[in-house]
């Protein structure tokens, strides 16, 4: 009972980083390409992507394709939010992992951007109130004369 516990612990850990493998190898493929782009997965990027999908839950495969098809766009956002001069121009899963804030927001955002807008009835269609704000100046107050 604890050896086929251990047994599928294992499988689901190998089938979860094969799946992240293939994910991140046909976005790249996909995005850029060639071949030359994809180079063979070592086992320290196989933990970095397992330590991804850990922390990036459910979505992770869905994240890691939006940005490698974007990684120029997530490359200057997370420069810019760490400060650094450059980013590197191919992607890399070590600096997906170690600026892997900045995928989740840039997915919510696309995420947003192709959302569907709510369209009114036609019998609300048209009636938006406009409220006028009045402004009264401090100085034409009687308190500050």
């Amino acid at each position: 009972m604890i050896y086929q516990d251990k047994v599928g612990s294992i499988r689901q850990k190998v089938e979860n980083e094969t799946n992240l493998t293939v994910t991140w190898k046909s976005a790249v493929l996909d995005a850029y390409g060639s071949e030359e782009y994809i180079k063979p997965m070592t086992n320290k990027e196989r933990g970095q992507l397992a330590k991804i999908k850990k922390d990036l839950g459910p979505d992770t495969e869905r994240i890691i394709a939006h940005t490698v098809h974007n990684w120029c766009r997530f490359g200057w956002e997370a420069r810019s939010d760490c400060g650094q001069a450059t980013f590197p121009g191919r992607p890399s899963i070590g600096y997906l992992l170690k600026h892997e804030g900045t995928a989740p927001r840039q997915w919510e955002r696309y995420l947003q951007s192709i959302a569907p807008v709510p369209v009114l009835p036609e019998s609300e269609q048209g009636t938006k109130s406009v409220h006028a704000i009045s402004f009264v100046s401090l100085r034409a107050s009687p308190l500050y004369s």
